[in-house]
């Protein structure tokens, strides 16, 4: 706010009472670099309205519970925006030594009051769940996709044992 008046005042103090004189030259590079200006001020305001809305698209993983509900030994909860069917399945993923790869396939059961999902383990790679369960890694670092892959669900093996 003190530069804008500082420059106010400044250019009502050095300013000719005449104006400033504007070339053609001048009066181009005005407008190019206007333009040029609005073009960066709006591709910034949408870039940033991208980001912004992808946060509430994806699915985050919220917890990691020991609970029976569903007959198994832990439950997934899910957070997000999207309505996600119950009976959805959910593709579960983490870096380790800098790959990707799928550590557990869940099978979204019910939303509670919270707004969160609770999904019920179908599968879970045992290393991964052991590295979990003793703190090597945190239910924060796991990536939730609700579009499973087909290669995931042959190495599982979930297509034999459910058909």
């Amino acid at each position: 706010m003190a530069i804008t008046g500082v420059a106010s005042i400044a250019s009502w103090l050095l300013i000719p009472p005449t104006g400033i004189p504007l070339t053609p030259l001048m009066s181009g590079l005005l407008i190019f670099f206007g333009s040029a200006l609005l073009f960066l001020t709006l591709t910034t305001v949408y870039q940033g309205w991208m980001i912004f809305q992808k946060n509430f698209e994806d699915l985050r993983v919220a917890g990691f519970l020991k609970n029976d509900c569903y007959g198994g030994e832990y439950i997934f909860l899910l957070h997000g925006s999207i309505d996600i069917p119950q009976g959805t399945i959910v593709e579960f993923r983490r870096f380790h030594e800098d790959v990707e790869v799928v550590i557990a396939l869940a099978e979204v059961r019910d939303r509670n009051s919270k707004g969160e999902y609770q999904a019920r383990i179908i599968w879970f790679s045992p290393g991964n769940l052991n590295d979990l369960k003793t703190g090597k890694y945190v239910y924060s670092d796991i990536m939730a996709n609700y579009l499973v892959q087909l290669r995931t669900i042959e190495k599982t093996d979930i297509k034999r044992r459910y058909s």
